[in-house]
This record gives structure tokens, C-alpha cells and sequence, in this order.
């Protein structure tokens, strides 16, 4: 495919002192698939890792650019940052400056889990938003692509949307599996040094809607069988010790079919071949 694809994608510090800072769950993920479809959509493609924080973000940029993201920007900011509306404020003034063509973040934090940021980033750059996406994709000519995006909702619904570039989406951890980081590849991007723009980033003004979200379709939940709450003979003792230890209850006595437990088939032959057969049709194992 010789479209290419500009995208940025917002990571977030770990909160606290960490001396070993990693990226989050979900923030690695945006990462990676980031990396994905950059690479699908060719080498004038491109990826940029942005973070607003302190020291704390340099070496989550690091393990970015160790992942194959081409650039990295740092938005310094000294004290640590709890309030979501703030960082969406200084992150619009950087990404609305890179005009990309899709911005990818985490759909909540590790620590808050109240997902303002993606929301609120989208707002200030006047761009559709999908969140909770569990599939992308990319297709179209230059100029002129569209994004496919599966959202989860509750009980297992799934809606797909379907919407012109640029996009915010904020993805869960099911959009793809991190790859393995190669240690070779994490100590050559220890010497990588992330742009720090000059002067501080305003935010982006909203200047009439970039595209309109449409409903592309609508997958209905799986209806799953209700779990049985009390044990029966055909479970295993397994099972029927993990349904008693969760709550469930034991049959009552004389509630279990006699014909459901193995036994052995005595007596006179024919009248043991008679019971077998009577078995057998009751299992619908053998007709009549």
C-alpha cells in the first residue's frame, strides 16, 4: 500500500517516583499498532510519540523510539500533572501544529481510569472520537481515506464506525499484542534525545468539524446459557468443587436422575441388554 499515514500517539508518565518507568497498558498497545499501520501504509509513512511531564517522560520516549516510532516530542512540564483537562490542553497545541492524520491514545489511564484526556484532545482539535476501539483499519486513497473502527460496548455489543480522516480514537488493550522489545534495540535508543518545542503549546482552536461519524454496523452480544447453580452429576469434581466454593449449592437429596450415574449393567442378559438399549435411546444414541 503506497498511502502514507501520519500518525501521533499520546503516551502518558507512570504517576509517582518510579524508578523504572514502563509504558502503560494501553498506552503500549497504541503504541504498537501505531508502529502496525505505519508500516502498512508505507515508507513516507510516519509515527510521533508525544508526552507532557518531567524527567519521567524521557525514558517512556526512549522505549517508544525503541519500538520503531520515527520521532518523539517531549512537552516539559515540571510539576507532575493529575488533571486530565490540563494535559489535553498542552498536548492539542503540539499534535494540532503536526496536523496528523490519526491520533491514537489509551482509552483511560492505569491510574484514574476516567479517559478525559483522548475525549477531551479531540474536542480541542475539533476531530471525531471513537473509544474502546478493538479493530482499525485504514482504507482509501491519499486525500481521501477512511477509518473503520470496531467499537466494545457493554454486555459484549460491538459497533463499527466509519469516518473520514483525521481521528482521534482511544484503544483497548484487545487492538493488538505488544511485541517482544529486543534488548539491543532498548540500549540503542538510550541515545535518542526527544524535541522539546519551544515555548509553551497553545491549544488548538476548533474551527468547524473535520468529518461526521457514521454507524457502519452493529454487532448484537452472544447470548451465552445460563450457569447452572447447582452441581450435577455430569460435572466433573473439578467443576462442581469450584460452583460449591463460589456459592453454589449442592442437589438436593433424591434431586438427581439415577439414570444420569454410571453404573454397572448386572443380572440377566436380557433384560441388561433391554436397559442398555432403553439408555441408549434415551441419548438419542440409538433410534428405534
Amino acid at each position: 500500500m503506497s498511502n502514507s499515514l501520519s500518525i501521533v500517539v499520546c503516551v502518558r508518565p507512570p504517576d509517582g517516583d518510579d524508578p523504572d518507568p514502563a509504558l502503560g497498558e494501553l498506552d503500549l498497545r497504541a503504541v504498537e499498532y501505531g508502529v502496525q499501520l505505519s508500516r502498512e501504509h508505507g515508507q513516507s509513512s510516519n509515527v510521533t510519540a508525544v508526552a507532557v511531564g518531567g524527567g519521567a517522560c524521557l525514558e517512556l520516549l526512549r522505549e517508544c523510539s525503541a519500538r520503531g516510532v520515527d520521532r518523539v516530542i517531549h512537552v516539559e512540564e515540571q510539576a507532575h500533572q493529575d488533571d486530565g483537562l490540563d494535559i489535553s490542553r498542552r498536548l492539542a497545541g503540539v499534535v494540532g501544529e503536526l496536523a496528523p492524520d490519526l491520533v491514537l491514545c489509551g482509552n483511560r489511564s492505569d491510574t484514574g481510569m476516567h479517559g478525559t484526556v483522548p475525549r477531551e484532545l479531540a474536542h480541542l482539535l475539533d476531530l471525531p472520537f471513537v473509544g474502546s476501539v478493538t479493530e482499525l483499519s485504514i482504507e482509501g486513497e491519499q486525500g481521501a481515506q477512511t477509518a473503520r473502527a470496531v467499537q466494545r460496548l457493554e454486555r459484549g455489543d460491538r459497533w463499527a464506525w466509519g469516518c473520514a480522516l483525521p481521528l482521534v480514537c482511544g484503544v483497548e488493550r484487545d487492538i493488538c499484542a505488544p511485541r517482544y522489545l529486543a534488548v539491543r534495540r532498548r540500549r540503542r535508543a538510550g541515545s535518542v534525545i526527544p524535541v522539546t518545542p519551544t515555548g509553551a503549546p497553545h491549544a488548538a482552536d476548533g474551527g468547524g468539524s473535520q468529518g461526521a461519524l457514521m454507524v457502519e454496523g452493529r454487532e448484537p452480544p452472544r447470548i451465552r446459557p445460563k450457569k447452572s447453580k447447582v452441581t450435577t452429576a455430569k460435572m466433573s469434581a473439578a467443576d462442581r468443587m469450584k460452583l460449591l466454593r463460589g456459592g453454589g449449592k449442592a442437589p438436593a437429596a433424591g434431586a438427581e436422575n439415577d439414570d444420569d450415574k454410571p453404573r454397572r449393567v448386572v443380572g440377566d442378559p436380557e433384560a441388561a441388554a433391554a436397559e442398555i438399549i432403553k439408555l441408549l435411546e434415551k441419548k438419542d444414541l440409538l433410534k428405534s
